[in-house]
């Protein structure tokens, strides 16, 4: 079998990345790039490939430590630097996405929120907005099922009070890929909507996420 020591060195995926650029990297080479050596047994191509011909990117992105750990003799840090880089990559859009102009529809921030379609966890995020309704700052409320004792208006509405955003949309996923709200979801909906105009943060809208498609509470009129 072929290893990296027997591929030439200006053929090698880092070696390639800083004489022409990253983008000319294929998916496998980015992968080996960021892996950095394989096993006695196959090189990091051999292994990127592999891995690659199991997970698209979309499922790689979604995959826990656990899930990647042992496959093909990955190790856990091997499965931490790969999960890692796509989080940076994941970060990167949405500050991209952020900073590109104002939010005016609900898709606005269901691309936004990508990431959470496919995801195994369900997460209750804001998106905090400021008087021009361009966002200010967007991050994870609580992790679980949602329900009207799983968090505290002080978790939604703090980080508005100190970035002194005008509003937030609301945005969790259904992690069974049904975006349909729930009676829990409206009640919570209901509850933050009232907490929101005490302290002055609009409530603009509940978004939530399923494997297809979103629901906007408020463009269904639910809120």
């Amino acid at each position: 079998m072929i290893g990296m020591k027997d591929i030439p060195t200006r053929e090698r995926p880092r070696e390639r990345m800083m004489m022409h650029g990253v983008g000319i990297l294929s998916n496998s080479e980015l992968l080996s790039a960021v892996l950095g050596f394989g096993s006695k047994n196959e090189s990091v191509l051999h292994l990127s490939n592999k891995i690659l011909a199991e997970y698209s990117l979309g499922q790689l992105s979604q995959a826990s430590v656990n899930e990647l750990g042992g496959f093909f003799g990955i190790s856990k840090a091997k499965a931490c630097r790969i999960i890692a880089a796509l989080e940076l990559g994941r970060r990167a859009t949405s500050e991209k996405e952020r900073m590109s102009g104002v939010v005016e529809y609900p898709a606005d921030v269901a691309r936004l929120m990508n990431d959470m379609r496919n995801s195994k966890q369900e997460s209750f995020r804001g998106v905090y907005l400021d008087s021009k309704m361009r966002i200010i700052k967007e991050g994870i409320i609580s992790i679980g099922g949602l329900n009207t004792n799983s968090f505290h208006p002080r978790e939604v509405f703090g980080p508005a009070l100190i970035e002194a955003a005008e509003a937030v949309i609301l945005v969790h996923n259904h992690p069974s890929g049904d975006p349909a709200p729930s009676k829990d979801d409206i009640k919570a909906t209901a509850r933050l909507t009232k907490a929101g105009k005490m302290l002055g943060v609009e409530v603009l809208d509940h978004i939530i996420i399923g494997k297809d498609g979103y629901v906007s509470l408020k463009e269904s009129g639910m809120l």
